[in-house]
């Protein structure tokens, strides 16, 4: 029962820290040694996967793939982010940087 209330509540205090930081406009908070930072980049699709996306940055720089998490999947359209890819219409990816891997949490059009 220990281990369990332990487990409770730092998860607790990791929803606690997610939400201050969020609240007080941080970009990385760090929980048992797991970063999440967050961010955006503005540029153009040229791929879209079930489990991925990849965007060409509007700055030039090189290509960056977003890993696509099902507790995500309801706010991302892949049918319309399919579009994006076609028509070549710029967006901006919002992402979140967890433990070194980049996943796309949403996706609005530019």
């Amino acid at each position: 029962m220990r281990g369990k209330l332990g487990a409770v509540l730092r998860l607790v205090s990791l929803v606690a820290l997610v939400v201050a930081a969020s609240s007080c406009g941080e970009d990385a908070v760090s929980v048992d040694e797991v970063t999440v930072v967050r961010g955006s980049t503005p540029g153009l699709l040229t791929k879209v996967e079930d489990a991925r996306l990849t965007l060409a940055p509007e700055d030039g720089s090189d290509a960056q793939r977003f890993g696509i998490r099902q507790v995500d999947r309801p706010r991302l359209d892949l049918f319309h982010l399919e579009e994006h890819v076609r028509e070549e219409w710029p967006l901006i990816v919002f992402w979140e940087d967890v433990g070194g891997t980049r996943f796309a949490v949403r996706v609005d059009d530019a």
